[in-house]
C-alpha cells in the first residue's frame, strides 16, 4: 500500500463560522469538565477512591470530546504500521477486548513534531479503551493557563520546568503514585522535550556536535534524565515501552510539521494533515538496560537514531513500512458516546444562564 507524503494537506475554505463554533463548543466542554472536577471534591474528603474513580470518569470525558474535535475539526486518517501485535488492537474486531486488558498499562515515547500531536495520542488511548487513564508530561508553563491548568493537574498529569534539580522529587512522587496503580495506564512523555522546529533543531545540533553526538536531521537528541526514572520507576508495574514515530503528510523535506499545522491554520483555514502516519515498535521494558544510566543513555541514542532513519524514509517514499498497515479514519465508535457528557452539559447550561441573568441585572 503506497501512500505519497507529497499530497496536500486538507485544506477548506477560509473561516467556517461553523468550525469556529465547533472549537468554542470544545472549550466550553474543557471548562465544564474541570467545573465539574471541581465539584467532586468533597469526594476527596469522603472517600478518595471515589474521588479518584470520578476525576477517571472526567479524564474518560476528555477524552470522548477530543475525538469528537478530531473527527469534526481535522478529519483525518491514522495510518498504522510496525509491530503486528500492537496493530491488532486497532482492527475493527469485536473478539479483542478482552485481550486487550491484559496489556492495558504502557509507555509511550514518540517525536514531537507539532503542538496537537498529543489528540492522536489521546485516540490511541480511546480505541485501546484506556482514554480514561491517560497521563502526559507536560512543560510547567501549561500549568498556568487559567481553568484548563487546574484540570490537567487534578488529572495528575506531570508538570516539568526542565530544571532537573527541580523536577527530579516531583517527577518521582508521581511515579510512585502510578507505581501502586492497578489501573489502566498510558503514560506519554517526548524524551526530545519540545517540538522539532526552526528554532530547536540548530539547538540540537550544536549540542550534538559538541558532545561528539549522531547528527540527527528528522528529530531532535533525546534528553535522558525523564524517561530513565520513569522505566525504573514503573518496570515492576508496567511491562511495555511503546516507541511511536510519528509522521504528517503534507510535510516535505526541509519543512517543519509545527509551521504547517497551527492552531490558527487549523481554526481559521481548516489545514490539516490528511493522513497522520504512526509507526509502532513494542519494547520489553524488562530488555532495557536501566542498570546504568549511561549504558541506556547510548540504548536511546540508538532508539532515536533509529528513528531519524524511519523519518528519513517518511520523506523520500511517503510511509513508514508498506507491510502490515492498518488505516482507520478517527472518529467516536459510536454517536451515543456524546451521552456519557450529559452532566457536563448541564453544567455549560447552567453557566449560561447564571451569565445571562447576572449580566441582564447589571
Amino acid at each position: 500500500m503506497l501512500l505519497s507524503i507529497k499530497s496536500p494537506a486538507q485544506k477548506a475554505s477560509t473561516h467556517d463560522p461553523v468550525i469556529s463554533t465547533i472549537f468554542l463548543g470544545f472549550i466550553c466542554v474543557c471548562i465544564g469538565i474541570t467545573i465539574l472536577q471541581f465539584s467532586g471534591i468533597p469526594l476527596y474528603i469522603w472517600k478518595q477512591n471515589w474521588y479518584y474513580r470520578f476525576i477517571r470518569r472526567t479524564k474518560r470525558q476528555t477524552g470522548i470530546a477530543c475525538i469528537i474535535l478530531l473527527q469534526w475539526l481535522m478529519p483525518s486518517n491514522m495510518i498504522l504500521s510496525g509491530d503486528e501485535k500492537i496493530l491488532s488492537y486497532f482492527e475493527e474486531l469485536p473478539n479483542i477486548q478482552k485481550d486487550m486488558q491484559i496489556y492495558n498499562r504502557f509507555i509511550l515515547i514518540g517525536n514531537h513534531q507539532i503542538s496537537t500531536d498529543w489528540l492522536y495520542i489521546w485516540w490511541i488511548a480511546y480505541i485501546r479503551r484506556i482514554h480514561d487513564g491517560i497521563y502526559i508530561v507536560l512543560k510547567d508553563s501549561l500549568r498556568k493557563i487559567p481553568i484548563v491548568g487546574w484540570g490537567m493537574k487534578t488529572f495528575g498529569f506531570i508538570f516539568l520546568s526542565r530544571s532537573w534539580s527541580k523536577d527530579r522529587h516531583k517527577l518521582e512522587n508521581h511515579l510512585e503514585h502510578l507505581s501502586l496503580q492497578n489501573e489502566s495506564m498510558l503514560l506519554l512523555l517526548y524524551p526530545e522535550g519540545t517540538n522539532f522546529s526552526p528554532n530547536t533543531k540548530p539547538k540540537s545540533v550544536i549540542y550534538a556536535k559538541k558532545k561528539g553526538l549522531p547528527i540527527l536531521d528528522y528529530v531532535l537528541l533525546p534528553r535522558i534524565k525523564g524517561l530513565y526514572l520513569c522505566l525504573r520507576y514503573l518496570s515492576k508495574s508496567t511491562k511495555y515501552l511503546y516507541n511511536c514515530t510519528i509522521g504528517y503528510e503534507g510535510v516535505i523535506h526541509n519543512e517543519y510539521a509545527q509551521n504547517i499545522f497551527t492552531f490558527k491554520s487549523i481554526i481559521l483555514n481548516r489545514k490539516f494533515p490528511k493522513n497522520v502516519h504512526i509507526h509502532f515498535e513494542k519494547i520489553d521494558i524488562n530488555k532495557i538496560p536501566l542498570s546504568n544510566e549511561e549504558i541506556f543513555k547510548e540504548w536511546l541514542y540508538k532508539l532515536w537514531i533509529e528513528k531519524n532513519k524511519l523519518m528519513y524514509q517518511f520523506f523520500n517514499q511517503g510511509y513508514f513500512s508498506n507491510d502490515s498497515i492498518i488505516k482507520r479514519k478517527i472518529k467516536l465508535k459510536s454517536i451515543i458516546e456524546i451521552l456519557e457528557l450529559w452532566d457536563v452539559f448541564v453544567i455549560i447550561f447552567l453557566v449560561i444562564i447564571s451569565i445571562y441573568y447576572l449580566l441582564k441585572r447589571i
